[in-house]
């Protein structure tokens, strides 16, 4: 009898009974969709911020084979920095833990293509007759292309996420410097050297073709500052910019910049204790330089000063006139009388 009042209860109730079983599977379903997009967010976000492809740039050194030409004076030092970051300038992502690279340079024409013992002898020739020789170097680990050396390597160079200046805490921005310098080789030549960084970890290699250039002579009062990227090529193109300063005389020169849309590289004050970043505009223009900061620097002797500039808003485009130094745009430049 309690069988029959059960079916029969069935029978009048089932509609109800089904949108009742219909909705606690609806809510089981959509509680696993939830936990497994949620999942699955956490991570993306994980192994992004494990990835190195983006996470591993440089100031010079990039995805493609390019070339750049590094301007100087004839009467300086042909020494440049080439810089290695364990980070993405344009994005904010830091790598977390240490980047493990090696390091490859090889002599090389402007074409990117590496000079040949056999199809280059009489280039080779001269290369070793007038003691040319390019040196990369980070102070422990050094490549020197000299003589019939035409290519070098380093290998298990650590690049790590701690603090630049006190070596601690993690996830902290860091870069690496390798000072490239060319001896003996004429402005303008065609002995450059390819540098290549490719991470142990088999992720996408980074690489440069760079050779030293001339440049306008300098102002009368001994210090200029130009920017140094290929300016025929779209600025779409480049989530960061190269400055260099160059020239000879004591006095202190004022670099500064619009601080709501560029971020120097962080360690350049690391590297050149005579330089003192201010938090606020130090500068002539009385007016328009709110959240404007300066580097300031004090030099004494002729010197040459490599600046990277990041855009910290990558959607944000400039033109080039508004990078240079003489519109007072986006950048200034000043010496002091």
């Amino acid at each position: 009898m309690g069988k029959q009042r059960f079916l029969k209860f069935i029978k009048k109730q089932w509609i109800m009974i089904w949108l009742i079983v219909a909705s606690v599977a609806l809510v089981t379903v959509i509680s696993f969709a939830a936990y497994k997009d949620a999942n699955n967010r956490i991570k993306r976000v994980f192994v992004a911020s494990k990835q190195i492809d983006f996470l591993f740039t440089s100031n010079y050194l990039i995805r493609e084979s390019n070339y750049n030409s590094v301007s100087f004076n004839e009467a300086d030092a042909k020494t440049f920095g080439v810089y290695i970051r364990n980070y993405d300038p344009s994005s904010g992502g830091v790598h977390e833990g240490t980047i493990t690279y090696s390091l490859h340079a090889e002599l090389a024409h402007k074409t990117m293509v590496a000079y040949n013992t056999v199809t280059d002898s009489a280039a080779l020739q001269s290369w070793t007759s007038e003691n040319m020789s390019i040196q990369i170097s980070d102070g422990t680990h050094t490549i020197t292309l000299s003589g019939n050396t035409l290519s070098g390597d380093v290998s298990s160079v650590e690049l790590p996420d701690t603090d630049p200046v006190t070596g601690n805490g993690s996830g902290k921005r860091n870069t690496h410097q390798w000072n490239v310098t060319f001896t003996n080789i004429p402005l303008d030549s065609d002995y450059c050297v390819t540098i290549t960084a490719t991470p142990t970890d088999g992720s996408g290699a980074i690489t440069s073709t760079l050779g030293i250039g001339s440049f306008p002579d300098t102002q009368n009062d001994g210090w200029t500052c130009m920017i140094s990227d290929d300016k025929s090529k779209e600025i779409i193109n480049y989530d960061a910019f190269n400055y260099f300063i160059a020239g000879s005389g004591g006095t202190t020169l004022y670099f500064s910049y619009d601080a709501n849309c560029l971020e120097i590289n962080p360690v350049f004050c690391t590297y050149h204790t005579e330089a003192t970043l201010y938090e606020s505009y130090h500068g002539s223009t009385t007016e328009g330089r709110t959240g404007w900061k300066t580097l300031v620097i004090a030099v004494g002797t002729a010197n040459r000063y490599d600046l990277q500039m990041y855009k910290l808003n990558p959607s944000s485009q400039p033109m080039w006139s508004d990078l240079d130094p003489a519109n007072k745009s986006w950048v200034e430049f000043e010496i002091e009388e």
